[in-house]
């Protein structure tokens, strides 16, 4: 649990990590706008599969920052050195990070959102998709 706080600590303080989400939040929006103004009906089956491909590049950028960042600041010898096993130490900075993009995909909700007071949705395929 150290390690999932601390990463997530990390995270949050960590400029990189906060450029990333923008750049992701704005994509989603340009997405979604996109989507708004193309379709007659509320279907957000596009803007998921549009997102889930920029999601794919974006997640493993945030994770890589976990391990290289530590290293090019010398403090991966401190890490490795806790009194952790490997196994929870890479479970926990997974955790955080995980949680972290779950926080900023969570960007869909308030599309759908907006969505439902201009249109009938779908809430069964929303939540699928997210």
């Amino acid at each position: 649990m150290t390690v999932f706080t601390r990463e997530l600590r990390t995270l949050f303080a960590s400029p990189q990590a906060w450029a990333i989400a923008t750049a992701y939040l704005i994509i989603s929006g340009l997405f979604f706008v996109t989507l708004l103004f193309s379709n007659p009906y509320a279907d957000l089956e596009r803007y998921y599969t549009n997102i889930e491909t920029t999601l794919i590049v974006v997640a493993p950028i945030l994770a890589m920052r976990s391990f290289a960042e530590e290293r090019r600041t010398g403090a991966l010898d401190i890490t490795l050195s806790w009194p952790v096993s490997r196994w929870t130490l890479v479970a926990g900075k997974w955790l955080a990070n995980t949680v972290f993009t779950w926080g900023i995909v969570s960007i869909a909700w308030p599309y759908v959102v907006l969505l439902r007071s201009l249109r009938r949705v779908e809430m069964s395929n929303a939540a699928r998709g997210w």
